[in-house]
């Protein structure tokens, strides 16, 4: 008999399925949790994003996404 070797995948699953001959069992997260859980957001997209560095000069302001306000101090090498 071939042992069992489950797998975690995360993806979009509307509800599980048994295929019991094929020995494969596939779980939701509402089949295991019960309600769905809250949904995170998508971020919003910057209509001002940068393409590259070469845009700022030492001393810009600049907004990052995740960090805020901050003032660019030239690229590291």
């Amino acid at each position: 008999m071939a042992r069992l070797r489950p797998a975690i995948i995360e993806g979009e699953v509307s509800s599980g399925v048994v295929l019991q001959a094929d020995g494969l069992y596939v779980y939701s997260e509402e089949d295991i949790f019960g309600e769905p859980r809250a949904r995170r957001r998508s971020r919003p997209v910057s209509k001002g994003a940068l393409l590259n560095l070469e845009e700022l000069k030492p001393d810009d302001v600049v907004v990052h996404i995740d960090h805020g306000i901050g003032r660019y101090r030239g690229c590291a090498t």
